[in-house]
């Protein structure tokens, strides 16, 4: 398995460096940073996929940035959920959050929102809505 979008270097620079969470050599294993990359991004494209044709072009920066934050997210709470019995740090439902607000905000813009190599539909402004609205995240509240 190989990155589709990221680097190590791009996803590392998200993750704590000083100490707890280090891709590869002895630290969190790359096989598992790029799994977890391809995953989030087909959750990307799976987002973006009413407004433009998937698969999505690689070495497009705005969503390198947008794959790299979310698989450190998904890095985050893989690695601090087992280690803290299932309680995730804050900074990774933080970068979830920042992720899928501005992927909402590119549905919701997308006649004005370019991205290099892609084709777009047309949408109109309820499907749009609808769209980013229908792809919306429940975040609950700790109990």
């Amino acid at each position: 398995m190989a990155y589709t979008w990221c680097t190590t270097a791009q996803i590392q620079k998200y993750l704590d460096t000083e100490s707890s969470i280090v891709i590869g050599a002895t630290g969190f294993a790359e096989a598992d940073a790029q799994e977890l990359e391809n995953h989030a991004v087909d959750d990307i494209e799976n987002f973006l996929e009413p407004g433009w044709n998937v698969p999505l072009p690689t070495g497009v920066a705005s969503l390198i940035r947008l794959a790299s934050k979310l698989t450190a997210a998904y890095i985050g709470a893989s690695r601090m959920g087992a280690g803290l019995g299932q309680a995730t740090a804050e900074w990774t439902e933080r970068y979830k959050n920042e992720v899928y607000a501005r992927l909402r905000r590119m549905i919701i813009n997308q006649p004005s929102i370019t991205i290099a190599g892609a084709t777009k539909k047309t949408m109109t402004l309820q499907q749009r809505l609808l769209a980013s609205k229908s792809r919306e995240r429940s975040v609950l509240n700790d109990v």
